[in-house]
């Protein structure tokens, strides 16, 4: 490849050295084109309510204080990025509302009566973004409607069966529509412009990893995952798209 690629919360099949852990503090700016999914790791949940609260998934005081440590290192990345003329992938992942730890204490009662209520507050994984794309709605579905643009041509038809969403967009602003639902005003793709490049969204590209993978015996007779051919062949695609 002429360009170096990194991907966060997504792996291309076939380049797993190219996607950076979503806890690693890893910069980016030895990459030229940078691949996006917020999809969040696991971060340690409030001993309360069994980790939920008013039917979100509530984060205790560590996994609160790590998860907003990665979103603030991403979103500095991405940012720095951005304003350096990169050109940043994102892929429309499932969008997870949830609660964090403020930090914030209340008290009521006395004594053995005495109950502490510890304040929350609402975040997402897309905090991580440096910029707004627009009212992110939650929807599922695979009718994806390829608006035109010649440079976005060979990605849709190469991955047409592929390609489905999970959430879907409204009031984009200036941002120039890729693809659409089959109402039109539901965007499923654009183009922002962003500091001195472009953040360019994306329905979600899935594949089965089951079918992409199979195993082989190393030289101790142990049995260890690969890649097959056809996930290889997927990758560089998806690689020579972007780039």
């Amino acid at each position: 490849m002429s360009k170096k690629i990194s991907t966060i919360g997504y792996k291309i099949p076939g380049f797993d050295n190219l996607e950076l852990g979503f806890s690693s503090k890893s910069s980016l700016m030895d990459s030229d084109i940078l691949l996006i999914a917020p999809n969040l790791p696991y971060y340690e949940r409030s001993s309360l309510g069994g980790g939920y609260h008013q039917g979100k998934v509530c984060y205790g005081e560590s996994g609160t204080f790590k998860l907003k440590e990665d979103l603030a290192h991403w979103k500095k990345e991405l940012t720095n990025s951005l304003n350096a003329g990169k050109k940043v992938f994102l892929m429309l992942s499932e969008k997870n509302d949830f609660l964090v730890d403020t930090g914030g204490r209340s008290y009521s009662g006395s004594g053995r009566n005495r109950n502490t209520t510890i304040e929350v507050a609402p975040s997402s994984n897309y905090e991580l973004l440096p910029t707004r794309i627009g009212n992110i709605h939650s929807a599922n579905g695979k009718e994806i409607l390829f608006v035109g643009n010649s440079l976005f041509s060979n990605f849709s038809k190469s991955f047409k069966p592929n390609l489905e969403y999970k959430i879907y967009l409204e009031n984009i602003g200036n941002a120039t529509p890729i693809f659409t639902g089959k109402d039109k005003t539901k965007i499923l793709g654009a183009i922002y412009k962003v500091g001195a490049s472009q953040l360019v969204v994306l329905p979600y590209l899935n594949y089965d990893e089951g079918e992409f993978t199979e195993y082989k015996k190393n030289k101790k007779g142990k049995k260890e995952e690969y890649w097959t051919k056809d996930a290889i062949r997927f990758g560089h695609m998806l690689t020579d798209c972007l780039i």
